[in-house]
């Protein structure tokens, strides 16, 4: 696991989730009015994807980062995050995700 390979107690290991529904990136774990509503009708902060010009990395602008401190707390926040997401049924299923989810773990 990812806390194994922490060094010491001063490192912290933090997490962010994000949804792209259609074209828009979405904070799962932040509340905004400028976002758009998820499965429970929770409001999802819409954010920008930028590219670090001296690196050349690609981050996501603004994220809601959070401090885990182990397997459970990261399970949490992954239910927080999904009860956010937007989901909508098909023919198939009735709650059909109609997004991808990125976790960020660092």
């Amino acid at each position: 696991p990812v806390w194994e390979a922490v060094p010491t107690q001063q490192d912290t290991v933090r997490a962010n989730l994000v949804e792209l529904y259609k074209n828009d990136v979405l904070d799962l774990l932040a509340s905004s009015k400028g976002g758009g509503a998820g499965a429970n009708g929770a409001i999802a902060s819409r954010l920008d994807v930028r590219r670090d010009a001296r690196t050349g990395e690609s981050f996501v602008d603004n994220v809601c980062d959070r401090e885990v401190a182990g397997a459970e707390e990261l399970l949490r926040l992954l239910e927080e995050g999904a009860d956010h997401r937007h989901v909508a049924s098909t023919l198939l299923n009735a709650d059909s995700s109609r997004s991808h989810l990125f976790l960020t773990i660092s």
